[in-house]
């Protein structure tokens, strides 16, 4: 079993216009799990008031080691058209408590447009038992344009 918390995700940028920032501090401010694969059941985010960096608030989900791969959906100011901040840099932090199990190969940074086309960003390096920090270029660098999800990629959970 893997826990993985993450906390105070933002957008870092010159520009004068309100920036997304989701620290936490009060709830889950939106945020959930989310599955890649239709029979999938992603395990829930679940908001705490302590354990998280920096401000001690943060959310997390339990991979229950099934093969399951999912991911953190930002809430609504994350959703919709943030070009803007191209240019700019992701900024968000991560820690497992396990890392015998590591986050595996998939995704790190997954971003899906409406018509599912999706566009992904390997962080390195995995999350370690200590707060780990991601600083994320959101340019061309790095980034790997996938297409759509590949549900061939989608482990068997019928029984």
């Amino acid at each position: 079993m893997c826990t993985l918390i993450t906390a105070c995700l933002s957008l870092a940028t010159a520009m004068l216009q309100a920036q997304p920032v989701s620290d936490f501090a009060v709830d889950a401010e939106g945020w959930n799990t989310v599955g890649m694969c239709p029979a999938e059941s992603s395990p829930g985010a679940v908001w705490s008031a302590s354990g998280g960096y920096p401000s001690g608030a943060a959310i997390k989900a339990t991979d229950n080691s099934i093969g399951v791969f999912y991911w953190y959906g930002g809430g609504a100011e994350w959703k919709g058209d943030l070009s803007a901040y191209y240019g700019c840099y992701l900024f968000f932090d991560l820690k497992t408590n396990n890392i015998g199990a590591p986050v595996g190969t998939k995704y790190d940074v997954l971003i899906i447009r409406g018509d599912d086309e999706t566009i992904s960003y390997e962080a390195t390096p995995n999350p370690a038992l200590t707060w780990t920090s991601y600083v994320v270029p959101l340019s061309e660098t790095g980034w790997i344009v996938d297409g759509p999800l590949d549900v061939d990629d989608c482990p068997d959970l019928s029984g």
